[in-house]
């Protein structure tokens, strides 16, 4: 039996996760969009937490090295998990099912994920020999649990004493490809390699996309450059003083 949407029903549908979930954040958004669609006021419920706890305790790529180094020596299910999420950005449910496709050490996210099917870049190459990824140590399966994968990361990594949260690995992949790609990296092809929509990725990154990415594209594809090296050598001449 279908329900009416109405501001009530969407509050109780995010009542089922906690605000600093991500789960809740994307919910939140989902249904502001859709009430502003077929124009029902948006419940008051709290704004998501997780935006902002999420970016303020991410892994520098040093850390990264130091940790999943330290977690081969007794934890090699562990660090294969950890080297996964640190060199490709996967949610934590990917590590289950993603596959090496070519010797370039590109990774497909099969179509049963989150977001669907995409392939995925390593960011850095040589974390892929450094952590021995293509050895693929998965930790066996005990249960079919949505969040199996997620708990297990958890305590683990718990029992390791790895200051951060499984996630904020993919975090860092993040941050990575704005400072890898600079302004030659367009906030699509991010988006894409992260599994999430446009908005989404502004959303959540915002703060690592360089704020003069735009501006340089931008001048890029209208020739500004030129032009401005041009007025150069002519002394600058070339502008009327009207």
């Amino acid at each position: 039996m279908s329900k009416v949407v109405n501001s009530r029903e969407i509050a109780d549908f995010l009542s089922r996760w906690r605000v600093d979930q991500c789960s809740y954040k994307e919910a939140y958004y989902l249904c502001q969009d859709l009430c502003r669609l077929i124009n029902v006021p948006f419940p008051e419920v709290p704004l998501p937490k997780y935006k902002k706890g999420a970016l303020t305790n991410v892994p520098e790529d040093w850390e990264i090295i130091e940790w999943i180094e330290k977690a081969q020596i007794s934890e090699k299910e562990l660090a294969w998990a950890m080297g996964m999420m640190a060199t490709y950005g996967l949610r934590d449910h990917e590590l289950d099912d993603c596959e090496f496709i070519d010797l370039k050490h590109r990774l497909k996210v099969p179509d049963d994920t989150k977001t669907g099917f995409r392939v995925v870049v390593p960011l850095h190459r040589d974390w892929v020999d450094l952590f021995e990824l293509r050895s693929e140590r998965r930790r066996v399966k005990v249960s079919k649990a949505k969040d199996a994968t997620a708990q297990w990361l958890y305590h683990r990594r718990h029992k390791l004493g790895f200051p951060y949260i499984p996630y904020s690995l993919r975090h860092a992949y993040a941050g990575r490809l704005w400072r890898v790609g600079g302004s030659n990296l367009d906030v699509f092809t991010a988006a894409r390699l992260m599994g999430h929509s446009v908005k989404e990725h502004e959303r959540t990154y915002r703060e690592w996309i360089q704020p003069h990415t735009v501006a340089i594209r931008a001048e890029q594809a209208l020739g500004l450059e030129a032009a401005a090296e041009s007025l150069e050598h002519q002394g600058g001449r070339g502008y009327s003083d009207a």
